[in-house]
């Protein structure tokens, strides 16, 4: 791919095709898959604590939820609305595991219609290159599990 070739998926999603895209992704040669890959989100309520970059020391964390992960963004829900572009460290904890952290922009906010919640997009912003790798590993762990859906 560093070549100039490409990675595609078409739907009906295999997995072992979802697989060997993150392998292509997370490779040590520095290829890169297409747009449609890392757009990919899968639903998991992940326990997930967050402030704003520009808070102090001493403020808190607010905690959230998730409802959608994926390599490229993450989809929260929280009783705080959030402003469209703010930049936020956030905390996601993977089970059994030490927490992800990034830092990530709320690039769309919706309200939760019949709650007191908001819906908030977040596109990763920074993140070191070892988180970057456990949240391809989570993904690809993500993917393997078998689905209680049956396959054609």
């Amino acid at each position: 791919m560093a070549a100039g070739g490409t990675a595609s998926l078409r739907k009906p999603l295999r997995p072992e095709a979802l697989i060997d895209t993150l392998d292509k992704l997370n490779n040590p040669h520095g290829e890169v898959a297409s747009s449609k890959m890392l757009a990919v989100r899968v639903k998991r309520s992940l326990p997930l604590s967050y402030k704003g970059v520009d808070e102090g020391f001493f403020a808190g964390k607010r905690d959230a939820l998730t409802t959608e992960v994926g390599l490229m963004s993450v989809v929260m829900h929280t009783e705080e609305k959030l402003a469209r572009g703010r930049i936020i460290a956030v905390e996601i904890a993977l089970p059994g595991e030490a927490p992800l952290k990034a830092k990530m922009q709320s690039n769309a906010v919706e309200a939760v219609p019949g709650m007191n919640r908001f819906e908030i997009t977040l596109g990763y912003v920074d993140m070191s290159p070892a988180e970057r790798s456990r949240l391809h590993a989570y993904f690809k762990r993500m993917l393997e599990r078998p689905s209680s859906f049956p396959r054609t």
